[in-house]
């Protein structure tokens, strides 16, 4: 075998354990809960309503923990983008948080 067969062949060998860790780190990511949020907010939904389903109190600590996690990985989105803070906000899932519903299935 030549120098250059082996080095593609090495190369294709660390693309798919690269494409293995990726696909390890988005399972570890989309947990069932992660899941069912998601689900829940393909109508819109307040972070009252979020929290209450799966099971938490409506605290500062679990909103940064569940719903703000998901709001960085743009899984979903505000309903009132102007004003984050609105009384009246809610959250709804994004095209991004629907294929990720659909990957799941």
């Amino acid at each position: 075998m030549k120098y250059e067969e082996k080095f593609l062949n090495l190369d294709d060998q660390s693309n798919d354990q690269e494409a293995d860790q990726v696909s390890d780190q988005v399972n570890d990511q989309v947990n069932d809960q992660v899941i069912s949020i998601l689900t829940l907010c393909l109508s819109p939904k307040s972070r009252q309503e979020i929290l209450s389903f799966i099971g938490i109190t409506n605290q500062t600590k679990n909103f940064n923990t569940h719903i703000l996690k998901l709001l960085k990985e743009k899984w979903i989105d505000l309903t009132i983008k102007d004003n984050p803070k609105d009384r009246n906000q809610k959250y709804v899932t994004s095209d991004l948080g629907k294929s990720i519903i659909a990957s799941t299935k």
